[in-house]
């Protein structure tokens, strides 16, 4: 029993060899990473950007994997964030934004490396222009950050440009509709204001004629004497011109029509009962 402390500490440094050395397994692909981001974000144009940025895709997935599974979690953590800031740079349209992210995924790549030099107790520097038999070039790993600052200004600086295009735009959109719609509103007033002045000569001209045969009506019922028929013509034919602003024409000559067949029927009526009783 007494050597069980002994025995305790032996496996734990076993342990922690074994898992250090995982960890170590990782600094090719990580330092491959550091690598591919830098490309991407020295590229002069989109594709290229792009196409550096899914190489680092590779190599930060499986830096992330080995690391987590060897107990260094902020090495994975990095690894995870610089792949999700690579992949908004596949998404990206433009080479600013796109490597605006990349830039984004090199600084992660780059906390990463030296989070896995710490978990393993390595100097990065050693796996620096590394070369072996096997089918891996080892790049050099590139921790510079001259602009960085100029470059972040000028990203955050292209984003509000970009934005502010984009509004530009979608107020001269709705500046456009609005017009639109003031055209199509002055044209429904300019309709409706011609359709009254029709309305108000139908109203005239049927008014007048209805007052004629009014009076026709009333000057045979008077000559027949024929006093039902006399008051049958006294018919209430008119119309407010306020009732025309809620009506198209047709509902006005139709109200009038209507008006024309109340008046000679109830005339019509009497006058033939009047003839009955001569």
């Amino acid at each position: 029993m007494k050597n069980f402390p002994i025995l305790a500490i032996s496996l734990m440094f076993v342990v922690n060899t074994y898992s250090q050395s995982d960890c170590q397994d990782a600094f090719s692909a990580a330092n491959y990473s550091v690598a591919h981001t830098n490309n991407a974000y020295e590229a002069n144009n989109t594709d290229h950007v792009q196409e550096w940025t899914e190489k680092a895709i590779e190599t930060l997935n499986e830096v992330e994997q080995t690391t987590a599974n060897c107990g260094c979690s902020d090495a994975s953590n990095y690894a995870y964030e610089g792949i999700v800031a690579a992949e908004k740079s596949l998404e990206e349209a433009t080479w600013e934004r796109s490597r605006f992210y990349a830039k984004r995924a090199r600084e992660k790549a780059k906390l990463m490396i030296n989070a896995l030099s710490d978990c393993t107790s390595t100097d990065v520097s050693k796996y620096r222009n590394r070369n072996n038999n096997t089918n891996y070039e080892y790049a050099v790993a590139d921790n510079s950050y001259d602009n960085d600052d100029y470059d972040n200004i000028s990203a955050e600086r292209d984003e509000l440009l970009a934005e502010q295009e984009e509004l530009m735009k979608r107020q001269k959109e709705l500046k456009l509709k609005l017009e639109k719609k003031k055209q199509e509103e002055l044209a429904i007033k300019q309709k409706k204001h011609l359709e009254l002045q029709k309305q108000l000569s139908v109203k005239s001209n049927a008014e007048a004629a209805l007052a004629q045969i009014e009076a026709a009506y009333t000057k045979l019922a008077k000559t027949l004497g024929c006093k039902n028929a006399y008051l049958a013509a006294k018919q209430n034919y008119t119309i407010m011109q306020q009732q025309l602003k809620t009506e198209k024409l047709n509902d006005t000559k139709f109200r009038y029509t209507e008006k024309l067949s109340e008046l000679s029927e109830k005339a019509m009526l009497h006058f033939s009962n009047c003839a009955e009783g001569f």
